[in-house]
């Protein structure tokens, strides 16, 4: 988790694009309209967009953790004889490998190598699912179909994973806006309307 937090604190620390932006929340085309309404409300959008960035990013960490509490979970169910704490530590070793590949594409994408951090991007999912499945047959002592299962319920982990952080983040989102009097919602939906209009 140290290097996943390296990785978000990297990119805030050089004012990299996330996905933590406003706009990514509004419909292509229909910014402008949305920031309108904004100024309408006596809100300034900079101000806006500056507190929704930062506290996305500052939330980022805290999502991941809990949200990694289904990968725990998931580990315990092929062998409940291993510790909690020893689940934990291994799901940590494949989360580590992920954040240190994670960490050069983060650097390659900065450098303006954005087709090779993008090939290793898809790398360190490759490995962090190398990982999972190396710590199943060493540490776990899975047979092979146990090994398959644990490969496709880390595929369907992944899955609800992201569901789950994009839940969280779309929650703390509404809250955020709304503590400037606005509804993140009204905003989506103006955004669409002048998009298709």
């Amino acid at each position: 988790m140290i290097l996943t937090g390296a990785v978000l604190a990297l990119m805030t620390f050089l004012d990299a694009r996330t996905n933590f932006a406003l706009e990514l929340a509004l419909a292509p085309g229909g910014r402008d309209a949305a920031m309108d309404h904004v100024r309408a409300q006596g809100v300034d959008p900079a101000a806006l967009e500056a507190a929704f960035d930062t506290w996305m990013r500052m939330s980022a960490w805290p999502v991941i953790i809990v949200s990694s509490a289904i990968f725990i979970v998931i580990l315990k169910l092929y062998r409940p004889s291993i510790t909690w704490w020893g689940h934990v530590c291994g799901y940590l070793v494949a989360m580590n490998a992920l954040s240190v590949i994670t960490l050069v594409a983060v650097v390659l994408s900065l450098t303006g190598l954005e087709v090779f951090a993008a090939v290793v991007g898809g790398l360190a999912m490759v490995i962090y699912l190398a990982a999972f499945v190396r710590i199943g047959a060493g540490v776990f002592k899975l047979g092979p179909f146990k090994l398959v299962a644990l490969f496709l319920g880390v595929v369907i982990g992944n899955i609800l994973v992201a569901a789950v952080m994009a839940g969280l983040q779309f929650a703390l989102a509404i809250y955020i806006v709304s503590r400037f009097d606005l509804s993140l919602l009204r905003l989506i939906e103006i955004s669409i309307e002048a998009s298709s209009s």
